[in-house]
């Protein structure tokens, strides 16, 4: 049996790099604004979430527990008696999802849209568009 040869060029490896880079850049800013209290809509989307979780957590960890076993036992057989059903219905709300998405992103201002894609996904009349000043006449 071959020994597979895994390589990666150098470009690859740098631009993997550099994407892990500002990835940890952007949590880094986001820790550094909770931090110093700068961003009071950043702070409530981040604590009401944490608080929800601590209320459910504290709540009844055995019952949740619990509900987890269950649920975890009981959906291999659920899914085995309705497979074809469950993975129609899975596939619907994926293409629902995606023509959701694409149809909101089409719709939001490019200067509001560019958050959600990289500098590598928008083509160049896209990246002139979000450079120029808009001007209200």
């Amino acid at each position: 049996m071959p020994v597979p040869r895994f390589e990666l060029s150098e470009t690859t490896m740098r631009s993997l790099l550099e994407k892990m880079a500002s990835i940890w850049n952007k949590w880094a800013a986001v820790v550094r604004s909770l931090a110093q209290g700068e961003d009071w809509g950043l702070f409530f989307k981040v604590a009401v979430p944490l608080y929800v979780l601590k209320s459910i957590i504290s709540y009844s960890f055995a019952a949740l527990a619990g509900g987890v076993l269950i649920f975890s036992f009981t959906s291999f057989f659920i899914y085995e008696q309705y497979e074809e059903e469950i993975d129609r219905t899975f596939r619907l709300v994926v293409t629902v999802a995606k023509c959701s998405s694409t149809l909101l992103l089409a719709c939001l201002p490019p200067h509001i849209a560019s958050f959600f894609f990289d500098d590598d996904d928008l083509n160049d009349k896209e990246q002139e568009q979000l450079q120029q000043p808009t001007t209200k006449e």
